[in-house]
C-alpha cells in the first residue's frame, strides 16, 4: 500500500470521525425546523457569489503563471476541474487534476504548472492567515486554539519564505539534482531536472513587484467574496449575526479544508461551521444544518461548472482522472 492509499484512509477516517462525534449528538427536531425555515432566494444569490469567487481564483492563478489573459479560460476550465477532482477523491486529489489540464490545455510545462499550484495554495493561505490575526483579535487566540494557529501561520509562512528563497536563488539548487547518481537515479534525476528548471524559469515572474501587490489584492479579495458567500446563507438562515461571523466562519472552514479529508471535506467541513458557529451562540443542530446546506450548495455549482469545463476540453475530464490513480505525466 503507497502513501497514496494512506493518506486517502487517513482523509477518511478523520472525515468517519468527525461524522461520528457530530451526527451523535445532532436533535433532529432542531435540525429538521432549521432547515424548513430557509429562506431561498438568499441561497441563489450565494450561489452567484461562489461562481465569483472561483473566477477569481482562476485570474489569480492566470497571473501567478504570467500568461497573458487571453489564457484565462483555461485556467477557469482547469480550476473547475480541479474543485471537481476535490468532491470526487480525498486529501486535496484535484491539485494533481487541475495541474495536469492546465497543463494540456495552456501548454504550460509540467514544472511551471506544479509550482504556480503550490504557490497559488500558498496565496490560499497567506489570506486565510490574516483574516484569522483578525478573528483572534476580535476575541482570543484561544478561540481557534493557540497550538493549531501557531502550526497554521507558522506552515505558511515558512512557505512563503521558501517561494521567496527559490525564486531568488533557487538556481543553486540544480547541484543538488545533478548530484544524484547515474544509476538507477538517471531517469528520475532527469525527470526532476527538467521540472526544476520548468518550475524556476516560470516563477521568475514572481519578482515583479506589481504582479506581486496584484496576487496580494486579489487574494483578499477572494477571501471577502468567500466571506460574503457565507453571510448570504446566514442571511437565508434567519439568524441576526455580525458580518464578521462570516469571515470566522470562512476562516474555520479554510483551515479545516488544509486537513486530509474524505471527498467534498465531509466532516471536516460540518466540525468547521460546528465549531465557528459556537462562538456567535448557534446551537450544534442548527449549525450542522447550516454546514450541510452550504456544502449541497458549493457541491452543485462545482459539479455543473466540472462538467462544463470538461465538455469544453478537448481530452475530456475522464482521461485525466484517469492520471489520479497512476501518477503526474510528464510532457
Amino acid at each position: 500500500m503507497n502513501k497514496k492509499h494512506w493518506l486517502a484512509i487517513a482523509g477518511f477516517g478523520i472525515s468517519l470521525v468527525f461524522l461520528f462525534l457530530i451526527f451523535s449528538r445532532i436533535d433532529w427536531i432542531v435540525f429538521l425546523d432549521t432547515l424548513e425555515r430557509i429562506y431561498v432566494p438568499w441561497l441563489f444569490i450565494a450561489l452567484a457569489f461562489t461562481a465569483i469567487a472561483i473566477m477569481g481564483r482562476a485570474l489569480r492563478w492566470n497571473l501567478i503563471t504570467g500568461l497573458k489573459i487571453n489564457h484565462y479560460p483555461y485556467f477557469w476550465r482547469a480550476a473547475s476541474i480541479g474543485y471537481l477532482g476535490n468532491i470526487i477523491y480525498p486529501v486535496r486529489t484535484g491539485e494533481i487534476l487541475r495541474i495536469y489540464t492546465i497543463s494540456r490545455s495552456a501548454k504550460i510545462p509540467m514544472g511551471q504548472a506544479i509550482s504556480s499550484v503550490i504557490v497559488d495554495r500558498i496565496a490560499d493561505g497567506i489570506s486565510m492567515g490574516l483574516f484569522m490575526l483578525l478573528v483572534i483579535a476580535q476575541n482570543s487566540i484561544n478561540v481557534l486554539g493557540g497550538k493549531a494557529v501557531t502550526c497554521v501561520i507558522g506552515l505558511f509562512a515558512v512557505s512563503t519564505i521558501l517561494v521567496v528563497v527559490f525564486v531568488h536563488w533557487g538556481d543553486k539548487g540544480r547541484n543538488l539534482i545533478m548530484g544524484l547518481g547515474d544509476g538507477r537515479f538517471y531517469r528520475l534525476k532527469q525527470k526532476l531536472l527538467l521540472w526544476y528548471n520548468q518550475a524556476f524559469e516560470g516563477m521568475q515572474v514572481l519578482r515583479n513587484k506589481k504582479r506581486i501587490v496584484a496576487i496580494g489584492f486579489l487574494g483578499m479579495f477572494i477571501f471577502i467574496i468567500d466571506s460574503i458567500v457565507v453571510w448570504f446563507i446566514i442571511m437565508a438562515f434567519g439568524w441576526q449575526l455580525p458580518f464578521f461571523a462570516a469571515i470566522t466562519l470562512a476562516v474555520f472552514i479554510e483551515a479545516g479544508s488544509s486537513l486530509p479529508s474524505a471527498p467534498g471535506y465531509i466532516g471536516i467541513f460540518q466540525i468547521a461551521c460546528v465549531l465557528a458557529l459556537k462562538i456567535y451562540s448557534v446551537d450544534e443542530s442548527s449549525a450542522v444544518a447550516f454546514s450541510v446546506v452550504f456544502q449541497l450548495l458549493t457541491f452543485t455549482l462545482i459539479f455543473f461548472q466540472g462538467i462544463l469545463a470538461a465538455i469544453q476540453n478537448s481530452f475530456g475530464i475522464l482521461s485525466a482522472m484517469r492520471v489520479v490513480s497512476r501518477k503526474v505525466p510528464t510532457e
